[in-house]
């Protein structure tokens, strides 16, 4: 009985020197996966602070000016200044945010093209400073639409935080489920907080993913 006993003892203690270390390290991963969401989520408040807030704050009024460069010709030029204005029912204004489909390399750098475009400025109310954009112009219905286009780069960083940080490869399951949880949390965080008070970008704003 005695040698019974000191076996099964020594069995126990065997797989728990084996198991109890895994168990540490896979709750360990798994608290650093759960912090991905987090970490997307407070970029994805930076990214409404320095983009979108102050864009909103621009166009705040029924009517927008923008400046554009000399070589945009679907924009006149006006004859007092020679330069190339064109004011803009608010209407006639709609944001697109381009972001990676996934956070893979190759969706980044087709996300990149994507949203490589020509700059504009949109000038501020009584002030000489403009507020660049990325944009395209459209006709609809007769109407100029102006596209703000924008390459939402914060969502790139949860890229570099799961290789650096949590150590994840791309072909992991680990990878694909922070990866989906992560660009949903970004975007829902957008989405939540844009409709608090007064509304940022309303009926305005649309999401592109790029694959």
């Amino acid at each position: 009985m005695e040698i019974l006993i000191t076996s099964l003892t020594s069995i126990i203690g065997t797989v728990l020197a084996a198991v109890v270390p895994l168990l540490i390290t896979n709750k360990k991963l798994k608290a650093r996966l759960e912090s991905a969401p987090i970490v997307a989520r407070g970029l994805a408040v930076g990214y409404l602070e320095n983009f979108l807030k102050p864009i909103n704050s621009i166009m705040t009024g029924t009517m927008i000016m923008v400046e554009f460069d000399d070589s945009e010709e679907r924009i006149g030029k006006e004859p007092s200044t020679n330069k190339r204005k064109h004011t803009f029912p608010k209407s006639c204004v709609e944001i697109i945010l381009i972001h990676p489909a996934k956070l893979s390399a190759a969706s980044i750098t087709n996300s990149i093209k994507s949203a490589t475009l020509p700059e504009a400025n949109i000038l501020r109310p009584g002030s000489n400073r403009g507020f660049k954009i990325n944009y395209d112009i459209i006709d609809r219905a007769g109407d100029k639409i102006l596209l703000i286009q924008d390459l939402v780069k914060p969502m790139f960083a949860i890229k570099h935080y799961a290789e650096s940080y949590l150590g994840l490869s791309e072909d992991s399951a680990d990878w694909n489920n922070m990866e989906k949880l992560s660009l949903g949390e970004f975007k829902d965080t957008v989405e939540h907080l844009r409709t608090k008070g007064e509304g940022v970008g309303i009926d305005q704003i649309a999401w592109k993913a790029i694959g």
